[in-house]
This record gives C-alpha cells, sequence and structure tokens, in this order.
C-alpha cells in the first residue's frame, strides 16, 4: 500500500502583483472615459467661449464640437468600415442566397433614384390647383348672413367703457 503512486503536486500559485494605473484602468474603465469627454467639453467650453466673446452660447457649443469630435472623426468612420467588412462576411456565409444579396444591394443603390421618380408620378398623377383659381372660387361663394361672428352683446358679456365698438 506504500507504492501508491500520487500525482505530482501542483506548482505554487502566486498571486502576481498587479501594478495600480493597471488596476484602476480595469476596474474604473467607464470613469476614466466619461472623466476624459469631461475634460474635452471643459476645454472646448473655454475655447468656445472665448471665440464667441465670452458668452455662454459660445461656450456650450464650442463643448457640444468637442464631445462630439472623436465620434465624428473616428467612430463615424470606423463604424462604416465595420459595417461593409460584416455585410462582406455575411455575403460570404450565406452564398446560398447570392441572388437576394445582389437584390437588396441593386435596390440600395436604386433607392434614391426611386424616390425621385415616385415624387415625379406622384406629382403628375395629382396636380397642384391653380392657386389663383382656387382665390376665385372662395370668392365666388356667397356667406350667408346668418354665418357672421358672434359680438359681445349676443354672448351676454356687459358692456365695458374701456372697450370701444367701430363705429361703421
Amino acid at each position: 500500500m506504500s507504492e501508491q503512486k500520487y500525482p505530482e503536486a501542483l506548482p505554487p500559485q502566486i498571486a502576481t502583483p498587479v501594478r495600480k494605473p493597471a488596476m484602476f484602468l480595469s476596474n474604473y474603465g467607464g470613469l476614466v472615459v466619461m472623466g476624459g469627454f469631461a475634460v474635452l467639453g471643459l476645454i472646448g467650453f473655454l475655447i468656445g467661449g472665448f471665440f464667441a466673446y465670452n458668452s455662454l452660447q459660445g461656450g456650450l457649443t464650442g463643448m457640444a464640437g468637442a464631445i462630439w469630435a472623436p465620434f465624428a472623426l473616428v467612430l463615424s468612420p470606423l463604424s462604416f468600415f465595420c459595417g461593409i467588412i460584416v455585410l462582406w462576411r455575411a455575403i460570404q456565409h450565406t452564398r446560398k442566397y447570392w441572388h437576394a444579396w445582389v437584390g437588396l444591394i441593386v435596390l440600395a443603390l436604386a433607392s434614391p433614384f426611386l424616390l425621385v421618380l415616385g415624387q415625379t408620378a406622384t406629382e403628375s398623377i395629382f396636380t397642384k390647383p391653380d392657386p389663383v383659381a382656387l382665390l376665385a372660387e372662395e370668392e365666388e361663394e356667397d356667406i350667408p348672413p346668418s354665418w357672421t361672428l358672434p359680438t359681445i352683446n349676443s354672448l351676454g358679456c356687459k358692456k365695458s367703457p374701456l372697450i370701444r365698438r367701430p363705429t361703421i
């Protein structure tokens, strides 16, 4: 019984020390990003305020521009190219349906032209009436005298010395 073989002992697991900045970034990444946007906003507010002659509107515009700049200059083109890559991968993995992909791409490319064509067809089918003719039709209609607006006396209000009725 003393000849049983036990597996070799596992190597000792020693905790590796983590530097403070690495730990801070891993645990508080969102806080760091929000702080970065706050600093961008403050810088934009100061610059915008100085360029707009110390006005609040210039400061707020500068703040909005400074916060918006990373999205416009980095994330927007990045998401465009990532979208193209995702679309390409989807087409590659569904080669069986290549005709549907071709149809969707042709539809996406032709949609501005189809929109103009539809607008032109709608305008030709439903023509707008001539505004002069509409005005002449309105003048021809006689409004019966019973359709007059109510006066102050007919509503049962007292006459006020401040309200003067025009004389005709």
